[in-house]
């Protein structure tokens, strides 16, 4: 794992991004991943939220990539 972020929107929520060139998306409150997404060729170094439903990934690709993950806030 290389980079984690809480999500600004929702408190059960972080994301991750690791030097598989994975980011994953975790409920805080469960053991696997909701939703892992391959975004770049080689190591993923970076990963913040952009508002509450966007992430914005970095990797050694020389790639800034944005995710539209679509989720809605618990609160």
């Amino acid at each position: 794992m290389s980079c984690i972020r809480w999500n600004p929107d929702n408190e059960n929520h972080v994301v991750s991004s690791g030097y598989d060139g994975s980011i994953k998306l975790w409920d805080i409150r469960g053991r696997v991943p909701l939703h892992s997404v391959k975004t770049h060729d080689g190591k993923n170094f970076a990963v913040d939220y952009h508002g509450g439903e966007r992430l914005a990934s970095g990797g050694n690709d020389g790639q800034l990539r944005f995710w539209n993950i679509g989720e809605k806030s618990d609160k």
